[in-house]
């Protein structure tokens, strides 16, 4: 997959996407399975801002069976069970628990009700579905057991846990990427680093959108029929340009925050706490996830523009505060986090005692900005990240309402291409144990899957052909560079680092890895000195203000 703008300008596309993150990745796909002519830019890397900083959950729709949504449980089934078929090494079964205390509404009868519904209708499901993945039944964990998994938890009326299966995602941005090489090898063109800066309507409908190569600073002309903006927080700064299209109101946006800390529990099991705030009925997950744990989610109000978005220590501060109330054993500071993720997310504030309060949306939303005909420059604000599918979809028929596409659920993603997971892990682990230690081929079958022997090819150009050749990390690690550059368009350190390799995304990498993959690259990509340090510098800006140092 390489960045060619020249196909940009040179074709003119049935269908323009501006935006790179899950929602534009996943539209790009579908398109280019329904056989449009398709291209997807992105004004920085495929996935880098909300898309990248979730907290890796794929729900499966228990948490709305509380207000009685039942068709929000069953499509968060439904596209939690199509993530699992599509990408089996990436979207992963993940146990979570919810500790239940004293009877009555919120007790443990209520609570056992539920999650019978749930069951209920996960079989129900199940039989209605041609292709599912089955999921161990939600149920209640006793008392003694309970305290044994979560030895700090509140005792007081505590009567057991429920427990029940979600998906996780081990890497959010490579599943991101998974759908834009999908796409590209279906057809489309895909670049990033290329920013729509202004859209310009023919009397035929037809679009051109003039962008910004945001390397070169050069400008291209797209030509388009249709063009379907994806750019999630960036919404407001769409808007500002279409505005001689049609007249709408900006969106506000919540600023969420997930902090990655060291374990809080030695388990492999998610858990749900209440808050300690006796006005606040949210619920603390904490999720564990490559040998830490990853806390969610704090909101808070935002109304600064989408570019000077940044989590401050102040709400890391604010945020541990609060978990440390509901759980006092986690007892966190500010120097147990490893990383921070943060984005923003559509939503409506209400006025509450600690401030603004955000209601996150629900739902997504399609606005047509078309000014010469309809359905011909769309906006779309998506929510969640687990329906992204679904909300592909829909959006594609709105646009093209003659549209066909195979929704059957038998495709897989590049790196999924594979039917059984458990079987093709025993035979790598079998087929490497003399060259890879475990634990490095357990780490690249999530992150690559069915392409690790792609990516294991980039080992030879290091002298690493003799199957008997035990292969270091560092030479594993110049195998993903080589790999990202030339496979998966990565164009900055950046891009390497957080976003095609996992070596940044938990905690700020090594200094010496990071000088391994600066070089690389900038021997790859022909980079200077100058150019070298400053892609260096730009890595560790991602980093909080409190670990700007990355260990030797």
């Amino acid at each position: 997959m390489e960045r060619n703008l020249q196909e940009l300008s040179d074709n003119s596309f049935e269908l323009l996407i501006v935006g790179g993150g899950i929602h534009g990745a996943v539209l790009c796909w579908l398109s280019a399975r329904a056989g449009l002519n398709v291209a997807l830019i992105e004004q920085k890397d495929f996935g880098h801002a909300t898309s990248a900083n979730s907290q890796k959950i794929i729900h499966g729709g228990l948490r709305y069976l509380q207000n009685m949504d039942f068709f929000r449980v069953v499509q968060s089934l439904k596209e939690r069970n199509r993530l699992m078929l599509l990408a089996p090494h990436l979207v992963q079964p993940l146990r979570s628990t919810m500790p239940i205390y004293g009877h009555g509404l919120k007790g443990k009868e209520t609570v056992v009700a539920g999650l019978s519904l749930y069951n209920l209708i996960v079989r129900c499901f199940h039989a209605l579905s041609k292709n599912s993945v089955h999921l161990p039944e939600a149920g209640i964990i006793k008392l003694n057991e309970t305290t044994k998994l979560y030895p700090g938890i509140e005792r007081r009326g505590l009567k057991g846990a429920a427990f029940w299966f979600e998906g996780i995602c081990q890497n959010t941005e490579r599943l991101v990427l998974a759908f834009i090489k999908s796409a590209h090898r279906l057809g489309a063109v895909t670049a990033n680093y290329t920013e729509a800066k202004k859209y310009k309507q023919n009397q035929d409908g037809s679009v051109v959108v003039f962008a910004n190569d945001n390397l070169s600073e050069q400008t291209i002309e797209i030509r388009a029929e249709r063009v379907i903006n994806c750019t999630g927080p960036w919404f407001n700064n769409a808007i500002e340009i279409l505005t001689n299209f049609a007249e709408t109101t900006s969106q506000e946006f919540a600023a969420g925050l997930n902090i990655v800390t060291k374990p809080i529990f030695s388990n492999q099991t998610a858990i749900s706490l209440p808050s300690a705030d006796s006005e606040d009925s949210r619920l603390f997950f904490i999720v564990p996830w490559r040998g830490r744990s990853i806390i969610g989610t704090e909101w808070f109000y935002f109304n600064n523009h989408i570019d000077k978005f940044q989590i401050k220590e102040e709400h890391c501060a604010s945020f541990i505060k609060r978990i440390n109330s509901a759980y006092p054993s986690a007892n966190l500071t500010l120097n147990d986090i490893s990383f921070v993720h943060g984005g923003v997310v559509p939503c409506m504030f209400r006025d509450g005692s600690g401030g603004k309060m955000p209601n996150i949306a629900k739902r997504f939303r399609i606005l047509d900005l078309s000014k010469i005909g309809k359905r011909r420059i769309i906006n779309v604000l998506g929510v969640k990240y687990t329906t992204a599918v679904d909300v592909a979809g829909k959006v594609l028929k709105f646009v093209f309402p003659s549209i066909e596409f195979d929704d059957n659920g038998q495709s897989r993603l590049i790196g999924g291409e594979f039917d059984d997971f458990g079987a093709f892990r025993k035979r790598l682990l079998r087929n490497w144990e003399k060259r890879l230690e475990t634990k490095e081929v357990e780490r690249l079958l999530i992150n690559y899957g069915s392409e690790f022997n792609s990516l294991m090819a980039y080992t030879e150009t290091a002298g690493m052909q003799s199957s008997k050749v035990r292969i270091p990390h560092v030479e594993v690690l110049k195998a993903e560079t080589h790999f990202a550059i030339k496979q998966e368009m990565a164009q900055k350190l950046s891009d390497v680092v957080l976003r095609r390799t996992d070596m940044g995304s938990a905690s700020i990498p090594l200094a010496s890895d990071l000088e391994i993959v600066s070089t690389l690259m900038g021997k790859k990509l022909g980079w200077s000195a100058a150019k070298m340090r400053e892609e260096m510098e730009d890595v560790k800006r991602t980093y909080t203000l409190f670990q700007q140092t990355a260990p030797n």
